[in-house]
């Protein structure tokens, strides 16, 4: 399993424009969690999600999500 935080901006329906998107690899939950601090003033004044993305393609599995 790879755990992955994941923050990706959501823009109005028919915007022209790319969302802001980071993906950065990361231990568990709390290692993202101490991450977030880095990345949040990216999208000050953005409306974002932000959760924790555990893939296990690597294995043969499903990815699940957690929201941070």
């Amino acid at each position: 399993m790879i755990a992955y935080l994941e923050m990706n901006e959501s823009l109005p329906l028919g915007s022209t424009i790319q969302p802001l998107t980071i993906r950065i690899e990361v231990t568990d939950k709390n290692d993202a969690l101490a991450k977030l601090p880095t990345f949040e003033p990216f999208f000050a004044g953005k409306y974002y999600t932000k959760k924790v993305h555990y893939c296990n393609h690597d294995t043969g599995g499903v990815c699940t999500e957690e929201i941070l």
